[in-house]
């Protein structure tokens, strides 16, 4: 598996830049890119180089356009909190969400693009979001983010103006990805100032009309609330009313490849519209499971994770995987002791 960042990181940036500084200033130096039906002209010497980075960005563009694979990782519900406060007094989840960031950097092949589905910070304040850039900006990739039921919509745009498509919407954060082989949809589940959420008539009709337009591509859908029944009383109390009509929409687009939520803090699978629903682990506390009609709302300090999903151009190939420093690994043919290296 070969990452755009791969790619852009090993040609783009040493073999462009470095040629164009041997390019003379009074000329031009072209490169074209045909990668698919991508056609980039990169003109001009390191002297009249003055964009660099846009530059990256166009070959990037131009990579993903000839992909057939890709890398998505997902996280969910960080809840990053301010500084000088715990999540319900016993969570710290800034430097867990800074050893997930660690984690994802370390890993390879490095992911493509990062989708974190809801419940970014706790309590929905410019501090908190400020907090959360900063963490954030440390990913080389793509970022895109959806709101949960602990986020504020206008707090949320404002920490992240350079997001353009978080204003895509005037009411709602809802908006199409169309960068990569496979199409990201993200839906706005989230009702201000209420745990549950909601899908009305406005948003399963945008998604309907989102879907109808390409209805060729693979595609994952993403929103904060999952749209099932989970089994975990306290938190299906404070699920997604109209999950039953969004059924009805994704099962007239087969092209949907996975819809995907976060929410629950833990990894859970289910059948849904002809397509796999999903909830993700939070990077930060996991709500406990219980299974009893009358359960309790607790959290636990298992292990935090986060998923990553595989198109391999034919399918998603979903993974869940946990954050922390485990022993190994160890191959599972030990070379033999006493033998030549």
């Amino acid at each position: 598996m070969f990452s755009a960042y791969d790619f852009v990181n090993k040609f783009v940036n040493k073999s462009v830049v470095q040629r164009d500084t041997h390019a003379s200033s009074e000329g031009a130096y072209d490169v074209y890119v045909r990668l698919g039906r991508a056609r980039l002209c990169m003109a001009h010497g390191a002297a009249r180089l003055t964009r660099p980075r846009r530059y990256r960005r166009l070959v990037l563009r131009a990579c993903r356009s000839f992909r057939t694979d890709m890398l998505l990782c997902q996280l969910s519900d960080p809840h990053v909190t301010a500084e000088d406060r715990l999540a319900y007094g016993v969570v710290d989840t800034g430097p867990m969400l800074v050893r997930c960031v660690e984690q994802i950097l370390r890993a390879t092949p490095r992911v493509d693009a990062v989708l974190i589905t809801g419940d970014l910070v706790d309590l929905g304040t410019a501090e908190e979001y400020a907090r959360l850039r900063s963490i954030l900006q440390r990913l080389p990739m793509p970022v895109y983010l959806l709101p949960g039921n602990h986020d504020d919509r206008a707090a949320m745009r404002a920490a992240f103006r350079d997001h353009p498509w978080l204003a895509s919407d005037d009411q709602f954060i809802q908006y199409v990805i169309e960068d990569w082989p496979v199409r990201i949809v993200v839906l706005d589940s989230t009702v201000p100032r209420q745990g549950g959420g909601l899908l009305c008539a406005a948003r399963l009709d945008w998604l309907n009309r989102t879907l109808e337009e390409q209805s060729n591509r693979p595609t994952i859908v993403a929103l904060h609330h999952p749209p099932f029944q989970t089994g975990i009383a306290y938190m299906d109390r404070i699920g997604l009313a109209g999950r039953e009509a969004l059924e009805q929409v994704i099962r007239k687009h087969p092209q949907v490849e996975r819809v995907v939520s976060g929410h629950l803090h833990r990894a859970i699978e289910v059948r849904f519209g002809g397509t796999v629903a999903s909830t993700c682990p939070s990077t930060a506390h996991q709500v406990t499971l219980d299974l009893q009609p009358e359960g309790a709302g607790c959290f636990s300090f298992e292990p935090p994770g986060y998923q990553l999903h595989w198109w391999n151009g034919g399918r998603v190939v979903s993974h869940t995987q946990s954050i922390g420093d485990f022993a190994g690994p160890f191959p599972f043919r030990p070379k033999p002791t006493g033998l030549p290296s």
